[in-house]
């Protein structure tokens, strides 16, 4: 009876106010030391801002549990020349690893690799879908292609 005393005023006013969840961040690091060129250096630091304003990942968190899932992250570019037609223009190479899934042994899985091209003229842009490609790809491989996972945005270069 005390407790329906209390709880009454919770339900007259539209039910028990219940706080939203949490969202699941999962920090990112990112290897750069492969990235030489300046295309890849400015996509670099577009990819850094695109991951910074995500509402998923954290980008660089030191405070990690290393029990908990985390993204290692190595990209590798490379200048197509100085020709006109590759004036501005790289090709990146991007490994994902994750490590520590939940409850389980942290041991590195490499779970995406992809080679896209990098035009200057839209770094900021293919950072936020390199981001959103990172997301769908993981939906597809934790849920092994059953699901509602979004379609990935970025076609691969095939060689």
């Amino acid at each position: 009876m005390a407790i329906l005393l209390i709880l009454l005023p919770l339900i007259a006013r539209g039910g028990v106010a219940q706080s939203p969840a949490a969202p699941k961040i999962i920090p990112v690091y990112i290897d750069s030391r492969a990235v030489k060129d300046d295309t890849g250096q400015q996509f670099l630091l577009a990819l850094k801002r695109a991951l910074s304003n995500s509402q998923g990942h954290d980008l660089g968190a030191t405070d990690v549990d290393d029990r908990r899932l985390r993204f290692y992250l190595e990209l590798v570019t490379i200048d197509l020349g100085s020709t006109a037609k590759a004036a501005n223009t790289s090709v990146a190479s991007v490994a994902i690893e994750d490590m520590g899934l939940p409850k389980s042994y942290p041991v590195a899985a490499l779970w995406y690799h992809k080679t896209f091209l990098l035009d200057r003229i839209r770094l900021d842009e293919l950072a936020r879908q390199f981001v959103a490609d990172i997301d769908a790809h993981w939906c597809n491989y934790i849920k092994s292609s059953v699901g509602n996972c979004p379609k990935e945005s970025i076609p691969p270069i095939y060689p």
